[in-house]
């Protein structure tokens, strides 16, 4: 991998659960990892007519180096203001420990969950 393409900075954020006084439960969203370099990638349009075929709301690849603690759907990335549901975290198919490939849908989607 180039570091050169590293020029994002992404928040790796994971979701907190607790009942208040009330006994409501709560999600707050905790910065784990901040600043990351990574490389942020919109999957072209080809790639998203053809993962339509398959259901994929992924629109969105970050590209960083390897974190064991970075899990789909417990996790998410956030770059300025747009946040980043990662929906799959996947290994470099070399080593599988120098760098990762975060799936995400990004935006408004995101939030959705």
């Amino acid at each position: 991998m180039n570091p050169g393409r590293l020029r994002h900075r992404v928040t790796i954020e994971r979701v907190e659960t607790a009942d208040d006084s009330d006994g409501v439960r709560t999600e707050t969203w905790t910065p784990i990892w901040a600043p990351l370099p990574a490389e942020i990638m919109p999957i072209s349009g080809g790639e998203l007519i053809a993962a339509a075929a398959t259901a994929s709301k992924v629109d969105t690849r970050i590209r960083m180096r390897y974190r064991a603690d970075i899990v789909a759907l417990e996790t998410r990335a956030r770059h300025r203001d747009t946040i980043y549901t990662i929906e799959a975290v996947i290994p470099d198919p070399k080593s599988g420990v120098h760098w990762i490939t975060l799936q995400c849908v990004s935006g408004a989607d995101a939030s959705a969950g």
